[in-house]
């Protein structure tokens, strides 16, 4: 059986949101939406100010994914 690779392994240790959005398949603009309403995965303003650097750590990324995995049968029922 292959080794699974770690797909968030490819990324560098603290990802630029062009890099991000398309990797989650989103666009730039819905990274830049979730901040201004405090959802989406965690991230570090690098420069104060609008329009300052914004960095996504990998490391951060990973658990953010990992706990918003869902699957079918852990969907909640009404």
């Amino acid at each position: 059986m292959p080794e699974e690779t770690d797909p968030l392994g490819t990324l560098p240790p603290m990802i630029r949101a062009c890099d991000l959005a398309p990797f989650l398949g989103v666009a730039e603009q819905q990274l830049a939406d979730w901040r201004k309403q405090g959802v989406g995965p965690p991230y570090v303003k690098l420069t104060p100010g609008r329009g300052g650097a914004v960095r996504y750590p990998r490391e951060d990324l990973r658990a953010y994914l990992a706990s918003n995995t869902r699957n079918a049968l852990s969907a909640e029922v009404s």
